[in-house]
């Protein structure tokens, strides 16, 4: 077998995510109270890490932790006012506030800095064009024999949640999809791609610094479920409430 392929361990993710953002406009509850679309995020998030009948009120209360602390982090001292507005000021921002939760190595910045710059890259106006992008970076990463697998980990999963999220918000502008009439508006829908990109991104980020309340024993589930959660309620806040 060639040893050219290499996979990201967290490949099930992009599916999460999907299913995710499908679950929650499918069940929109409407109105601007955050705490309503928490429990539809609750309810999602449930039905991955239980059967039916483990799922007990108090399993509530670890998504709900991390869908606030994801929510209240980033609108604090607001993450991004710009939202890819202003390129260079928001996107200078970010890295900052990135750099001050301390959760990642100067070696791991070097590509996260790459990934949440992406989507305030407007001097790329084809946003297919950044899949191909996102996979030529992934494949850096995989093949980087500098970081440690345990080190590669936290990056993959972001990555692979912004491939994710890319992929669902330009489809979702594209196919005048569920998301669009409620949230995507004023028209075009296609202008909130990038912010709803960036969002999931940051929420993904944001989340991963809570891996220490844990959802599952195994460090990568956790990260993986908890980058999930994150990138879930960051986009949908940002849809729903950006008004």
């Amino acid at each position: 077998m060639s040893t050219n392929i290499k996979t990201n361990p967290f490949y099930l993710t992009n599916e999460f995510a999907i299913d995710g953002w499908d679950y929650i406009i499918t069940n929109n509850p409407g109105g601007t109270d955050v705490k309503k679309f928490i429990d539809v995020i609750i309810e999602y998030m449930n039905s991955i890490l239980y059967n039916a009948s483990m799922i007990s009120k108090i399993d509530n209360m670890k998504v709900a932790e991390i869908s606030v602390g994801v929510i209240n982090t980033l609108t604090t001292d607001s993450w991004c006012k710009d939202c890819c507005d202003n390129t260079f000021n928001s996107y200078k921002n970010l890295k900052e506030k990135i750099e001050l939760l301390g959760i990642y190595t100067p070696a791991q910045l070097t590509y996260i800095n790459q990934i949440i710059a992406m989507p305030c890259n407007y001097n790329i106006s084809n946003l297919n064009d950044f899949e191909s992008i996102l996979s030529q970076l992934e494949t850096s990463i995989l093949i980087d024999q500098q970081l440690s697998p345990m080190d590669k980990a936290p990056v993959l999963m972001v990555l692979q949640l912004s491939l994710a999220a890319r992929y669902y918000w330009y489809n979702q502008a594209i196919t005048s999809g569920l998301w669009v009439t409620p949230f995507m508006t004023p028209p075009p829908a296609i202008d909130y791609v990038r912010p709803l990109w960036l969002m999931s991104i940051l929420g993904s980020i944001v989340s991963s610094r809570m891996v220490q309340t844990s959802l599952i024993t195994d460090y990568n589930s956790s990260l993986a479920i908890q980058g999930v959660i994150g990138a879930l309620t960051a986009s949908t806040s940002y849809a729903v409430f950006k008004a």
